[in-house]
């Protein structure tokens, strides 16, 4: 709010806020180049970040798969509005000790599982654009890699590799950890395009210029403090909560939308899974980042951040595994929607 270059922590006015501040800086500029108000910058940046976000989750589903458009939005829709099967059992829980339904407005929905088994949350599309735009302006920005690599592939030119690796080193600048897993996923898709399609080892190598945006990105985080001392917080390994009820807790919390991408991933000669190398990519990154790695000062952290990287990149395995039931069965494509 005050438009500092360094925030100082209203807590410790000795030092600089050590998190992810680059997304207020935005609406901190607007608000003292306009003398406007803060608050009124601060919720018209956030409206704009949650339309990009939308879109971009969106384009790159419909990178995976042109030619269905209307099928991706469905997928899109189900992954934003219906991952999770803990409302349902909120309400099988208010019935089966005879409460009244009306209970579940004082209910956080999205928690019922955590707090039911002790176990790691994972937070839903709409309140990361609620909540937490700072983050979901990160997942954007390292979303638009993904038609690149899609659509280039390895034979990518060397100014849309510069261009992708911009967009990257922006989402890095806003969130290093959301950054660097989108950077993940962008290299699995490149690698996975060379050992399926043409394409010469240099080729892959030249994918290396976007590690030059990246790396200033880093540099300018460590310079301005950004998240500093989060690496000797860092914890890997099945630790704390992720312990608790790991495969019934997944269910509850993402359940519903892993029966599509389950149907998605299944081994079929006539199905070509390369499109679905950034989906695939992506889930299994946030699957490891959500079990596997934590911060000791505060372990709901990485686990909210991997949902969002696994949910954010599923809508085109959800997609592809109802155009999958609906090839076969277009009655049970429509069921297996509904359930969802």
């Amino acid at each position: 709010e005050r438009n500092e270059r360094l925030p100082r922590n209203v807590f410790l006015g000795d030092q600089p806020v050590h998190y992810y501040w680059t997304y207020f800086r935005i609406p901190s500029t607007v608000a003292a180049q306009t003398n406007g108000d803060v608050q009124t910058a601060l919720k018209l940046n956030a409206t704009a970040t949650a339309f990009l976000f939308l879109a971009s989750i969106y384009l790159a589903a419909w990178a995976a798969l042109p030619t269905w458009p209307f099928a991706t939005a469905l997928g899109v829709a189900l992954t934003f509005l219906a991952p999770s099967a803990e409302g349902l059992a909120a309400i099988a829980d208010l019935i089966r000790r005879g409460h009244s339904l009306a209970e579940l407005r004082d209910l956080n929905i999205d928690a019922v599982a955590a707090w039911a088994f002790k176990s790691i949350r994972i937070d839903n599309l709409p309140r990361a654009m609620w909540y937490n735009p700072q983050h979901s302006f990160s997942c954007a920005l390292g979303l638009i890699a993904v038609p690149v690599a899609l659509w280039g592939g390895v034979t990518t030119s060397s100014q849309a590799i510069l261009l992708v690796g911009c967009a990257l080193a922006a989402s890095v600048a806003f969130n290093p950890l959301l950054g660097a897993a989108f950077c993940g996923v962008y290299g699995i898709t490149i690698v996975a395009r060379w050992m399926t399609e043409r394409g010469t080892f240099a080729d892959v190598l030249r994918h290396g210029l976007s590690i030059i945006p990246i790396g200033l990105a880093l540099l300018w985080a460590t310079f301005n403090e950004v998240g500093d001392g989060a690496g000797s917080a860092l914890v890997f390994g099945l630790w704390g909560a992720a312990r608790n009820a790991t495969l019934l807790n997944l269910a509850l919390q993402l359940g519903p939308i892993l029966i599509p991408i389950a149907i998605a991933l299944w081994p079929k000669r006539e199905y070509a899974l390369t499109a679905l190398w950034p989906a695939t990519g992506g889930i299994v990154l946030g699957l490891v980042l959500m079990h596997l790695v934590a911060l000791t000062v505060n372990p709901a952290w990485v686990p909210f951040r991997g949902g969002q990287i696994f949910l954010v990149l599923a809508p085109a395995l959800v997609t592809q595994g109802l155009l999958r039931v609906w090839k076969f069965r277009p009655s049970w494509a429509i069921a297996v929607a509904a359930v969802v």
